[in-house]
C-alpha cells in the first residue's frame, strides 16, 4: 500500500506538470485535444486509483470516461476517489469481469500510465487496446524511459541501479505473476521493443513526444481503417 501511495503522489505531479499541459495537445496538432473538449469518449487501461481519470475528467467536463482496472483495493480506491471528486463523467470497470475488458468497448481515445511493463501479458492487452481504438484514434502510452539491453541502461540511465531494484521486488513479480508472464519488467519497455510489440498489432503511426521523471510517452494513432 505505501509503495502505491508513493506512486500516485509520483504520477499526481507528471499528470499536473507535463501529461495536461504538454503530452495531450501534442498529438494531431491539438486535433484530439479540441476533440476532448468537444466531447470524447476516453478509455483508461489500468486506471489504478483513478487520478489519471480525474484530472482529465475535470479539465475536459464534456468527455466521458472508463477506467479498466483488475486491481480489487485499486477498484476501491478509485471508486472512494471519483464519489470524493463529484464528478459525474468517470465510470469504472472491473477487467477481470466477462465483458468489461478495454477490448470490449470503443473509444476514441485510450490512455495508459506505468502499467504494460507491469503487465503479466501486456501483448494482450495492446491488442484490447487496438480493437477498441476507433479508426484514427489516439493511444497516449507512458512506461519507464529505458534504454534498449543491460549494456545500454548501465551507460546511459542513471537511474538503472535503483530501476532494476524495484524491478526484482515489485515489476518484475507482476509481470511474471502468471507462470507464461511475458516479464517485462520495470526497464524492459524500451522504444525498439515498444514499436515491435505495437506493429505487431498493427500500429504503425508510434511517436515518442515527452520524456521527463523517468517517463516516456508515446503518442499511437489507429489505422485509418
Amino acid at each position: 500500500k505505501d509503495i502505491s501511495e508513493s506512486i500516485d503522489r509520483q504520477h499526481k505531479v507528471q499528470i499536473r506538470k507535463t501529461v495536461l499541459p504538454k503530452v495531450i495537445p501534442s498529438a494531431k496538432n491539438g486535433e484530439t485535444a479540441r476533440l476532448l473538449e468537444q466531447g470524447a469518449i476516453v478509455g483508461e487501461l489500468g486506471c489504478g486509483g483513478g487520478n489519471f481519470l480525474i484530472a482529465m475528467a475535470l479539465k475536459y467536463p464534456h468527455s466521458t470516461f472508463h477506467g479498466f482496472e483488475v486491481s480489487d483495493e485499486a477498484i476501491s480506491v478509485a471508486a472512494h476517489n471519483i464519489a470524493e471528486s463529484g464528478l459525474t463523467n468517470v465510470f469504472l470497470h472491473d477487467a477481470k469481469e466477462k465483458g468489461e475488458t478495454i477490448g470490449d468497448y470503443s473509444f476514441d481515445v485510450v490512455t495508459t500510465l506505468d502499467v504494460l511493463h507491469d503487465a503479466p501479458h501486456p501483448t494482450e492487452l495492446i491488442q484490447q487496446v487496438r480493437r477498441a481504438l476507433k479508426p484514427n484514434g489516439v493511444w497516449y502510452l507512458a512506461d519507464i524511459a529505458s534504454y534498449d539491453g543491460v549494456r545500454a541502461n548501465l551507460r546511459s540511465n542513471p537511474a538503472a541501479a535503483t530501476m532494476w531494484a524495484f524491478s526484482t521486488c515489485l515489476c518484475m513479480a507482476c509481470a511474471m505473476s502468471s507462470p507464461d508472464g511475458e516479464g517485462l519488467g520495470t526497464l524492459g519497455f524500451s522504444i525498439p521493443v515498444a514499436k515491435r510489440m505495437l506493429g505487431e498489432v498493427g500500429f504503425t503511426d508510434v511517436n515518442v513526444v515527452s520524456e521527463a521523471d523517468n517517463t516516456r510517452w508515446y503518442v499511437i494513432i489507429a489505422p485509418a481503417a
